[in-house]
């Protein structure tokens, strides 16, 4: 089976749950199907990233998105993307030329399925995908911005976190909608996943 994986950020090193997870999962993919890693980041341009990745997944493919990383840069891009309708969380992992890849890829039928790890990368992929496509969830996006605006004391960033749970609130059953499968972590996430698309009426990806 012709496997694409979409990430935002790097993989390596594999250095957190998330990333030892979607690691681990590709390694064992790997062994008996021909699976292509997207893996796109920003920061500053990592040659020694690009060849270790592909060391590790001689099919993966990356691209260099110059998104920023430092703190206050994120914080002038976040205020530069916050008239966007999708959360933050989200449209900081978005670029156009991954927008662009994987719409030509799936539109080619590369790939027999194609999955985008975290939310985060969703936005990446087109309406009504050409082929079976899989939203890899880690969490329930939602839930989490909306418990980090009720304990965050700092009066700037919890107003922040509202404005990002809100947002979560409207794209997140939307993106599930989408998406012809969902993998959750757990029976609660599962539960809360199929109350989300149940309330979605259709897919809705702002553009902006």
């Amino acid at each position: 089976m012709q496997i694409l994986w979409v990430k935002g950020g790097k993989l390596l090193p594999v250095d957190t749950g998330g990333k030892i997870r979607s690691y681990n999962i590709l390694r064992h993919l790997a062994r008996n199907h021909q699976v292509t890693l997207l893996s796109y980041y920003g920061g500053g341009r990592d040659r020694d990233y690009e060849a270790r990745i592909r060391q590790s997944l001689p099919r993966a493919e990356t691209i260099y998105t110059a998104a920023p990383e430092a703190t206050w840069a994120q914080s002038f891009d976040y205020i530069f993307r916050l008239p966007s309708k999708a959360p933050y969380a989200v449209t900081r992992f978005t670029h156009p030329k991954v927008r662009r890849t994987v719409t030509e890829w799936l539109a080619e039928r590369r790939f027999d399925i194609a999955v985008s790890d975290f939310l985060s990368a969703s936005l990446n992929f087109p309406l009504h995908p050409a082929v079976p496509a899989v939203l890899f969830q880690h969490n329930v996006e939602t839930v989490l911005w909306q418990r980090l605006a009720k304990v965050e004391p700092t009066l700037i960033r919890r107003l922040s976190y509202r404005i990002e749970a809100a947002k979560m609130a409207r794209y997140e059953p939307k993106a599930l909608a989408n998406f012809d499968h969902v993998i959750a972590v757990s029976e609660n996430d599962r539960r809360q996943m199929l109350a989300f698309r149940r309330t979605a009426q259709s897919p809705w990806f702002p553009r902006g």
